[in-house]
């Protein structure tokens, strides 16, 4: 039985999931990456990592969401179809993406208040958030793609459905103001 390479499967995925698919596994890799750094005046400091520091646990859900696209993504290559999610995958991932962006925002506006440290002299953004926000755009990208897609193919069906089959010719409505005496 022949089997797929990895770039044989990528290749034939259209250009919306091969944003998806590279979009979560950058996502996935940024979490394990440096997101923030910070050096006090006594010139020590932090690094935490995206599942790391005091905001772990957003990183442990953007870990968990960008795992259940790949996972979406995978399933939709071998035509199954997810019991637990009720609404259209290309939907999902918009969604998904535009929340990882929040999260994104939500993080960075914790770690730059300047209520956040005792005697910060130094705070700085690492290359891992870089990543993420880059993944976060590839994932709302794709998932924008995907959605719009298919509303272009729906207007253009709705567009056809309006159309009718039969000629049907319209009555005139009467002229206002004119009396209409009937024999």
């Amino acid at each position: 039985m022949p089997t797929k390479r990895l770039s044989q499967i990528f290749n034939e995925l259209s250009f919306e999931k091969k944003l998806l698919g590279i979009g979560s596994c950058l996502l996935i890799v940024s979490l394990f990456l440096p997101w923030y750094q910070d050096v006090d005046a006594f010139k020590t400091g932090d690094m935490f990592l995206g599942v790391s520091g005091p905001l772990y646990l957003a990183g442990w859900i953007l870990l968990l969401l960008a795992g259940l696209n790949l996972y979406l993504l995978s399933s939709d290559l071998q035509g199954k179809k997810v019991a637990f999610l009720k609404i259209k995958p290309a939907s999902f991932y918009f969604a998904m993406g535009v929340f990882t962006f929040f999260m994104l925002i939500l993080v960075n506006s914790v770690y730059f208040h300047s209520k956040f440290g005792i005697n910060i002299t130094l705070k700085q953004s690492q290359f891992g958030m870089f990543f993420a926000f880059i993944a976060a755009s590839l994932i709302t990208i794709g998932g924008y793609l995907g959605v719009s897609n298919r509303s272009i193919f729906l207007k253009e069906f709705q567009d056809q459905a309006k159309e009718s089959f039969i000629d049907v010719p319209q009555r005139e409505k009467p002229k206002e103001g004119l009396r209409q005496y009937e024999d």
